[in-house]
C-alpha cells in the first residue's frame, strides 16, 4: 500500500510540474504575441545575444560597436498607433510638406526688350536714325524722331527703360498712349529736357503727332540730378492720371483725359545724341 502511495504521488508531482512548464511555456507565447514576435524571431535574438557575449578566442579582440549617425528625413512625419491582435504597432503616416517659397512672384512683364535689335519697333516721325551698338539702342540725327515698340497693351501700365543717358543735346522723352493719328500718331510724352530750362515736364501730341505749344505741367529735376549721366526712368500711366519717376524716385504728376490708351515708344529731338538699354511695359503702379 505505502509502495502504490509513493508511486501515486510520484505521478501527481510530476503531472504538476508538466503542468507548470505548460503554465509558463504559455505566458512565455502569450508575451511573445504581445511584442510582436515570433517564436522563430525569439530565438534568433537568443542566439545572436549568446554570440555576441562569448568570450573572444585568442588572438581576437571584442570590436566595440560604432554608433552611427541617423539623417532626419525632410517629409514630417506623424506617428499613429494601430491596436492589433499580436500587440500595439506604430504605424507612421506621412503628411504633405508646405512648399517654400524662395522668392517673390515674378511681376506680369507685357514687353522686355534689351536692344539686340530692332525687330519689336517702328518709326512713326521723323527721321528713322536708329541703330544697335553693343546691346543699346543709339539715337544720333538732327530734328525730331520717334519710335514706337509695336506690341498691343492694355488702357493702364508702366513703361521704363532701365539706363538712359543723354550724351549731348536737349533731351529725350519716353513715349505712351500713342495712337494713329493722320500721318503720324497722337498721345503723350514724358521728357527729361534741358533745352526747356533743365524742365523735367509731360506734353501731348495731337494731330499727325503735334505737340501743344505748352506742356500740361513743368517740375524742377531732383537735387544733384546729372543730366548726362545714367539714370532708370519709369512712367505710369493709370486712368487720366500720369506719374513719372527717376531711379524709382516720383519726380513728376500729371492729369489729362484725351487719349485713355496706345502704345509705348521713344523720342529725341533737334540734336540729342541719347542711349537707351533695358525697355519693359509692366502693369501700373499703385
Amino acid at each position: 500500500m505505502k509502495e502504490e502511495r509513493k508511486i501515486c504521488c510520484a505521478a501527481q508531482g510530476a503531472i504538476e510540474y508538466i503542468l507548470l512548464l505548460l503554465l509558463l511555456a504559455a505566458a512565455a507565447f502569450l508575451a511573445l504575441r504581445i511584442s510582436g514576435l515570433s517564436v522563430e524571431e525569439a530565438y534568433h535574438k537568443a542566439v545572436s545575444g549568446f554570440r555576441s557575449t562569448a568570450t573572444p578566442t585568442p588572438g581576437q579582440t571584442s570590436a566595440t560597436p560604432t554608433q552611427t549617425a541617423t539623417v532626419t528625413p525632410t517629409v514630417s512625419m506623424l506617428e499613429t498607433v494601430t491596436v492589433t491582435p499580436t500587440g500595439i504597432v506604430p504605424k507612421p503616416v506621412e503628411t504633405e510638406p508646405k512648399p517654400i517659397q524662395t522668392q517673390p512672384p515674378e511681376q506680369k512683364v507685357y514687353v522686355y526688350d534689351d536692344f539686340q535689335d530692332l525687330s519689336q519697333w517702328v518709326s512713326i516721325y521723323g527721321k528713322n536714325d536708329w541703330k544697335i551698338e553693343g546691346g543699346w539702342l543709339v539715337a544720333d540725327s538732327r530734328g525730331d524722331q520717334r519710335l514706337m515698340n509695336t506690341a498691343k497693351l492694355p488702357d493702364d501700365y508702366t513703361v521704363t527703360v532701365n539706363q538712359v543717358q543723354l550724351i549731348d543735346g536737349n533731351g529725350f522723352g519716353i513715349m505712351f498712349r500713342l495712337n494713329p493719328n493722320g500721318n503720324s500718331y497722337a498721345g503723350y510724352a514724358f521728357q527729361v529736357d534741358p533745352g526747356y530750362g533743365y524742365k523735367l515736364l509731360f506734353r501731348r501730341f495731337d494731330k499727325n503727332g503735334t505737340e501743344l505749344g505748352k506742356p500740361l505741367v513743368t517740375g524742377n529735376a531732383p537735387a544733384a540730378f546729372g543730366w548726362n549721366t545714367p539714370h532708370k526712368i519709369s512712367v505710369s500711366v493709370k486712368g487720366d492720371t500720369f506719374k513719372a519717376y527717376i531711379d524709382d524716385s516720383l519726380v513728376l504728376t500729371a492729369k489729362d483725359g484725351t487719349y485713355t490708351s496706345g502704345g509705348a515708344g521713344l523720342r529725341t529731338w533737334d540734336s540729342a545724341k541719347v542711349k537707351f538699354d533695358g525697355f519693359y511695359v509692366t502693369p501700373p503702379m499703385d
